[in-house]
Order: structure tokens, then C-alpha cells, then sequence
């Protein structure tokens, strides 16, 4: 029996040298000397109103809130969110690559198992995944947690409705909406058979 195996890893790290002014794109990401290529240009996310009072205290949000709306960091310190409240969230590209390779043989059977991957990359999750209705169906089960009149969660906002009738919730990007994910695939498995030995070896006239 033989066997081997074998695997890499890559570091990625990326910054723009050289670009000219800032450019922001319509999907929230940034362009800007100094930082890296394509970063998430977006609000931080800063809990949840809990009650009346906190809004009136809080700084001028870019919508009417009301107790169980998401707040948002005053970064320049003005005491308005606006769009110069925005932050730059390096991600988009994996931390790291990897692969990894297996094959062994028995006889006149082997199999060969190759697997690749990555770490540490931001996904934005806006619309579909991220707000409560929008898959066509129920709620997904983190919104259990759901900010409600007697369960002031800091986490997940109340229930409402991007469109027509209800709380709506403007579809602000932020922090909240970037899951660091991690994948492993499974790229190829091959089996062989090696006949014409077997042939031979059991049906040596036939296999002339």
C-alpha cells in the first residue's frame, strides 16, 4: 500500500498605494489610498433604542427612530449620523488560503481526495438572510430575540416590514450586516480501477 499527501497556505494582505481622491460605489465599499483594495465603507452599528428618552438624547439619526430601532455611531462627533459617520471595514478579500491533497493506492485500486478553502473573509448580508421577511417565509430563528415592549434585546431590533404597512426599518448597511465566513470545499474525489491488470491476471486468453 503507497499513500501521500500534501497542502499549501497563503497569507493575503493587499493595500492601494496609489489611487487619486477616494471613490465610495453604490455597494457600500471604499477605494482610498493607504487602505485596502475594495474595503466596506459603512455605519457602526451601536445598539438598540430602548426606550424614548434615549432617542431624544442620542445623536440625529437619518431616520425617525422609535424604541427597538438599530442606533448608529457619531464618528466625527457632530451629533448627526450622516454619511462622514461612515468607517472603513478592511474583509473583503480571506485572511487565508488553503489546500490540501490525499491520494492512496492498494493493489490495483487508489483514490485521490482534494480539498481547498478559505479564512477570514467579510460577507455583506443585506436583504435576503439579513432582514426579517424578505426570504418569502417566516423569520429565521435569530429574530426569537427580537427587540419587543418586554424583551429589550441590544442586539436584534423588533420585527418590521421593508415594504407597505408596519415599523419600517431603513435599509442602513453596517457592522452587524458583515459575518466573517470560513468555507471548506471538497473539490474532487477520484477512484480508478486498473482493469486491464485485473484482466490479465483473471482472464489471461481474453485479454490479448
Amino acid at each position: 500500500m503507497g499513500y501521500s499527501v500534501g497542502g499549501n497556505i497563503q497569507a493575503n494582505k493587499n493595500t492601494l498605494l496609489k489611487y487619486g481622491p477616494p471613490s465610495v460605489t453604490a455597494n457600500g465599499t471604499i477605494n482610498m489610498e493607504g487602505q485596502p483594495y475594495g474595503s466596506f465603507y459603512l455605519y457602526q452599528f451601536a445598539g438598540i433604542f430602548q426606550s424614548a428618552d434615549e432617542i431624544t438624547k442620542a445623536p440625529k439619526q437619518q431616520f425617525n427612530p422609535q424604541p427597538g430601532y438599530m442606533r448608529f455611531k457619531d464618528e466625527d462627533g457632530n451629533n448627526t449620523i450622516d454619511a462622514n459617520d461612515r468607517v472603513v471595514v478592511p474583509g473583503i478579500y480571506p485572511k487565508f488560503d488553503y489546500s490540501f491533497n490525499a491520494s492512496a493506492s492498494w493493489k490495483n485500486f487508489d483514490i485521490t481526495v482534494f480539498l481547498y478553502g478559505s479564512y477570514g473573509q467579510k460577507q455583506l448580508v443585506n436583504g435576503w438572510g439579513i432582514q426579517p421577511f424578505d426570504q418569502g417565509s417566516a423569520p429565521t430563528t435569530d429574530w426569537l430575540n427580537a427587540w419587543t415592549p418586554a424583551n429589550h434585546s441590544t442586539t436584534m431590533p423588533l420585527l418590521y416590514l421593508t415594504t407597505g404597512s408596519g415599523p419600517i426599518m431603513p435599509a442602513a448597511i453596517s457592522a452587524p450586516c458583515l459575518p466573517i465566513t470560513s468555507k471548506m470545499l471538497l473539490s474532487c474525489v477520484s477512484r480508478m480501477c486498473n482493469w486491464a491488470i485485473i484482466c490479465r491476471r483473471s482472464w489471461p486468453n481474453m485479454c490479448q
